[in-house]
């Protein structure tokens, strides 16, 4: 976060792109400190929580700097490009319609919950839907900067689908639940 920071304030080119990008993971980071320092020692886990909040907001700045990097790369004259990304986006949005159902069939709790859960994937996949439509309109050539950020928005992708499987599953278990918590009697 400080180092995507630093170039947002070094470096004249791209600078709000950037910045939107250092807010969007410091928005991450704030929600992972709150989690591992409040909501976990909470006696009932708070879902969603105030970290939850945390670490949603990280994507509207995410996605702000996304768009601003990718603006001055786009010649957005070419419909044909404009087209070949809305069918792969459009297939893209099928396969995780069959996926959110069943994350949505097998995810017990609140409204509130089940709609927390299923906003992490979805999100994911607009970040790589972005991604991928940059690329497709750059045709195919993109500079490094956006392959490190498909990979980095890939493995995020790949971490986010996991907890939500886990979740649906109910395998998923925070950390060490012992951690912070005296032993109970039983």
């Amino acid at each position: 976060t400080l180092l995507v920071a630093l170039r947002a304030a070094l470096v004249r080119t791209g600078r709000w792109a950037w910045a939107g990008i250092a807010l969007g993971l410091g928005c991450y980071a704030l929600g992972s400190t709150l989690y591992f320092s409040v909501v976990q020692y909470d006696e009932t886990l708070p879902y969603p929580s105030i970290a939850d909040a945390a670490w949603l907001a990280s994507y509207v700045f995410l996605y702000a700097g996304l768009f601003g990097l990718a603006r001055p790369r786009i010649q957005i004259s070419q419909r044909t490009l404009w087209l070949d990304a809305m069918v792969g986006t459009l297939g893209i949005t099928a396969a995780a319609a069959i996926y959110l159902q069943f994350v949505l069939h097998h995810t017990t709790g609140s409204r509130a919950a089940v709609l927390t859960t299923m906003a992490y994937p979805v999100c994911d996949l607009v970040l790589l839907v972005v991604i991928i439509g940059t690329c497709s309109l750059q045709s195919w050539r993109p500079d490094r900067v956006w392959v490190f950020l498909g990979i980095g928005f890939v493995l995020f992708t790949g971490a986010d689908t996991l907890y939500v499987i886990r979740v649906a599953n109910e395998t998923f278990a925070a950390g060490n639940e012992t951690v912070g918590r005296p032993a109970r009697p039983d």
